[in-house]
């Protein structure tokens, strides 16, 4: 997936135009409140979540996909090559 459609596809998942969000390279982002299509794996902090595609993963049992999440997010959390970021505070 390009960084370009990996930030289109978190764009449709988050409701609300007043959300701020981090999209990392392997699909990682901070701050969802509501999942779209595929999965979500989440950890230690509720706010960090790493989308898992339906076309990303052959077996959908929640081990594969839970293992697979925390894999993505492990090379994000290695690598910190940001693809998008989204502020929408006040200024």
């Amino acid at each position: 997936m390009s960084e370009h459609d990996l930030a289109g596809t978190w764009r449709r998942i988050i409701e609300g135009d007043g959300k701020s969000w981090v999209v990392f390279a392997h699909g990682t982002c901070v701050v969802l409140p509501d999942p779209g299509p595929g999965w979500v794996v989440y950890g230690h902090h509720d706010d960090v979540l790493t989308y898992v595609g339906p076309d990303e993963i052959s077996d959908s049992s929640d081990l594969a996909i839970g293992l697979y999440g925390r894999h993505k997010r492990d090379r994000d959390g290695h690598e910190l090559d940001v693809v998008h970021v989204e502020d929408k505070r006040p200024r």
